[in-house]
């Protein structure tokens, strides 16, 4: 035999040998990567399998099962399954449809490495997910237990006269998916007492019996806020016919709450217009005139009317002056103190409100401070 036949057969020898391949991780279907690590042994590739490679694949999402398997595997081949998993890599194109997909039934996870024993441990191309960065609340802090990471819990500390809002949101987790679970919440002042509002009341009544119940109505809702800078601005009208302007207190005229309520309930009922005056031409006036800055309005506050009356269809025609008020970004509440049977009675009113949570029904015997309170707290709305 010639020294050329003898180099080429030394040689494919050599190719052919496993003693100069890569050495791999194997193991078949195990549960979890812990117990694929435990029983795996290592073995020596093929010469044309440069790679190791660990795939997991999810076989099921009720019980979150997964199987884990390691293997040698072709390069090429190898890390064209690894960019199937849909996060980018240098010289691959992302897939249309990802199959390492997060917590999907048909995930299937694969990664790639090239160095003796390297397919060992988690799946290290996986970027680790992380939900996004959560806003730390204005006057308050953000606890969390490890950042933004998957498992990590964050709590809403809140600082002093402030409370959480809504009750009981403040804890969210941050879960496999990349999302926060819980409820946003903030940071709050318990309104009432405390609120930034600017308020007006407009009663209409049609004797002088239910003027005074709207009036007492009225002084005990009022009573409940703090007045001043950054709290709650009040104002008042009262619709008995013309010139109601005369009956108008407006936002910046009070600047306490008991003085304000001895005002109101000190206002005389003296209805000039015998019941016929326009509900939507007094609420037309609370928008153009008791609105304004002139007259105490303020731009970080929130503008609400509140309408109390005794009639339960006060809101005949009224689309039109309702429409105005609600493109000037006033909402509108309904207390209603009149007889109503039903519900649909109240259901009369909601051209003026848009919102059944809007319109309060009060009752004789009914306690005036409950009563108020339940309409103070809508008055708050969602401090977040």
């Amino acid at each position: 035999m010639s020294n050329k036949m003898i180099a080429l057969i030394l040689l494919l020898d050599l190719i052919q040998s496993p003693v100069l391949g890569l050495k791999c991780w194997t193991c078949e279907n195990e549960p979890n990567m812990e117990a694929c690590d435990k029983n795996a042994v290592l073995k020596t590739c093929r010469f044309n399998e440069q790679s190791c490679q660990t795939v997991a694949r999810r076989i099921g999402t009720p019980d979150n099962m997964f199987t884990v398997s390691r293997h040698c595997k072709q390069k090429l081949a190898c890390f064209n399954d690894q960019a199937q998993n849909g996060f980018p890599m240098p010289g691959f194109k992302m897939p249309r449809h990802p199959q390492c997909n997060g917590d999907q039934h048909s995930a299937v996870c694969r990664c790639c490495c090239t160095s003796d024993g390297c397919n060992r441990g988690p799946l290290s191309c996986i970027p680790e997910p992380r939900c996004p960065v959560l806003k730390k609340p204005e006057y308050g802090d953000l606890v969390c237990t490890n950042e933004n990471k998957v498992g990590s819990v964050c709590r809403t500390v809140c600082g002093l006269d402030y409370y959480v809002s809504p009750n009981e949101a403040d804890v969210r987790t941050c879960t496999e998916s990349g999302t926060w679970e819980g409820i946003k919440s903030c940071c709050a002042r318990p309104c009432p007492p405390n609120g930034n509002i600017d308020v007006v009341f407009v009663l209409h009544a049609s004797d002088p019996g239910n003027w005074k119940t709207g009036l007492d109505v009225i002084a005990t809702i009022q009573s409940l806020f703090k007045m001043g800078k950054d709290f709650a601005r009040v104002g008042f009208v009262g619709d008995i016919g013309h010139p109601f302007e005369s009956t108008a207190m407006h936002l910046n005229d009070f600047s306490e709450r008991a003085s304000l309520s001895l005002a109101i309930r000190s206002q005389a009922f003296n209805n000039t217009a015998n019941g016929a005056s326009s509900i939507a031409e007094v609420l037309r006036y609370v928008k153009r005139s008791m609105f304004s800055t002139r007259n105490g309005n303020r731009k970080n506050a929130e503008n609400i009317i509140v309408l109390v009356t005794d009639q339960n269809n006060s809101a005949g025609g009224m689309t039109s002056a309702a429409y105005e008020l609600r493109r000037s970004g006033i909402k509108t509440f309904v207390v209603n103190f009149g007889e109503t049977e039903s519900n649909k009675d109240l259901r009369n009113l909601l051209p003026l409100t848009r919102y059944m949570n809007r319109i309060f029904s009060w009752k004789p015997g009914m306690s005036n401070r409950t009563f108020a309170f339940r309409v103070g707290v809508a008055l708050c709305g969602n401090p977040c």
